[in-house]
């Protein structure tokens, strides 16, 4: 009986609330644009396509997350290598920040986690400016 009630005084805390439901409003935010797509074809347009006409890392996520949900690893691929390879990752990183933070209540990061995550900042720039050369390179010429 005491367990349960130390459990529920960890949620009392406003920073796990708060991790409940933005995790609640982006999922929902997600399943409806994916719904939407799905039915009509028509998802959120990128703002960066939109001003600069080069895709942003996110560009075809999407439509390989609807790959994905068809079990079409290599549509996704096609569509957004960073479905399949990174956002996986970052998906169980957020995972464990978020049991962490429920272990423990704080939401102080450790080294290896700012380490982690200015690494993947650095791979989703990466992939930018690759995934764009063709189209700068013809702007070039």
């Amino acid at each position: 009986m005491e367990k349960i009630k130390r459990i529920n005084e960890k949620f009392k805390n406003p920073n796990i609330r708060s991790i409940f439901t933005d995790t609640a409003i982006i999922v929902g935010i997600l399943l409806a644009n994916t719904i939407v797509f799905s039915l009509t074809g028509f998802g959120i347009p990128c703002v960066f396509r939109l001003f600069t006409g080069l895709q942003c890392p996110g560009c075809g996520m999407t439509h390989a997350a609807i790959e994905l949900a068809k079990g079409n690893i290599h549509g996704a691929v096609h569509y957004n290598v960073l479905s399949v390879t990174m956002m996986p990752i970052i998906v169980a990183y957020l995972i464990y920040k978020g049991i962490d933070i429920i272990r423990t209540g704080s939401t102080k990061m450790k080294l290896w986690e700012n380490i982690f995550l200015v690494f993947c900042c650095i791979v989703m720039v990466v992939f930018c400016v690759y995934r764009n050369i063709p189209s700068i390179l013809s702007v070039a010429y």
